[in-house]
């Protein structure tokens, strides 16, 4: 797969977007770096999360500079609470703004959202886990999930788009999908505890496990996506992946696993513009 990573730079803020989405006009979409914001040490700077222990007052004004970027307002936004699990939610003009300046007005018991409606962001935060971006350019509606392993082994992936199906009419043949940065193979090793529920949910364990060795093993978080989207039945060519590891660009990306659970999180954003 070619390299789909584009960084965008205004002024110290850095995020990416990515080539597969970017020829849509209609579509906003990002993925941030921790460049360009005001949080101190070990959230520096960019801190997209309210809930790591980050002054609040910090962590608005850093969503209120990115989601900005992006032509959007912090009343346009809308966040989840992001529980590791496979819900899905259906988002419209009432939940405009639910988390974006408090922890607990987010959307709660999700990590997944779809909406059709313009000018609503879709806001996921990370620092290891997996973002998923599904776009449909024929009901022009879109979807995002926050994919850890245990999302991952839930395929929240198929949610997703059975849920963009269900709602919206989306033929999966139709939609765009980006994996985007996260937490690579060359970085995630696992244990038993994760290894062995994987092996009973993808029969092709073979291809998203390597190096196994003393109970232990590296886990494709993308690979496993991949298998997922495609079992939704997004055709192959239309699924694309960010190749990006939070855990070894420590310039560009906080890292759950890397700085010991104390750092910051970065934000996936889409929506579709007025």
């Amino acid at each position: 797969m070619s390299l789909i990573n584009h960084l965008i730079q205004r002024g110290d803020l850095a995020y990416y977007t990515f080539e597969p989405l970017n020829r849509f006009d209609q579509l906003a979409h990002g993925f941030s770096t921790r460049k360009g914001g005001t949080s101190l040490h070990p959230y520096d700077t960019l801190n997209l999360g309210l809930h790591v222990g980050d002054d609040k007052d910090y962590v608005i004004e850093n969503r209120n500079k990115y989601i900005n970027s992006l032509g959007f307002s912090l009343e346009e936004a809308v966040a989840l609470d992001q529980i590791h699990g496979n819900n899905v939610v259906l988002v419209n003009e009432l939940d405009k703004g639910r988390g974006m300046t408090s922890y607990e007005d987010c959307l709660s018991s999700t990590d997944g959202m779809i909406t059709n409606k313009p000018g609503i962001l879709l806001t996921t935060y990370y620092a290891d886990c997996v973002p998923i971006y599904i776009y449909d350019p024929q009901t022009n509606s879109i979807g995002m999930a926050h994919a850890g392993w245990k999302g991952t082994l839930l395929k929240i992936g198929i949610n997703i788009v059975s849920s963009l199906k269900k709602s919206f009419r989306v033929n999966p043949k139709d939609c765009v999908a980006v994996i985007g940065p996260s937490i690579g193979p060359c970085c995630y090793e696992v244990d038993e505890r994760v290894l062995l529920p994987i092996k009973k949910a993808y029969s092709d364990y073979n291809s998203i496990i390597s190096k196994e060795k003393s109970k232990k093993g590296f886990l494709n978080l993308w690979e496993a996506n991949r298998l997922s989207l495609l079992e939704a039945g997004i055709i192959d060519q239309n699924i694309h992946i960010s190749k990006l590891c939070t855990h070894c660009s420590k310039d560009y990306f906080f890292s759950h696993r890397r700085d010991n659970g104390r750092t910051g999180r970065m934000a996936a954003v889409m929506g579709l513009r007025r």
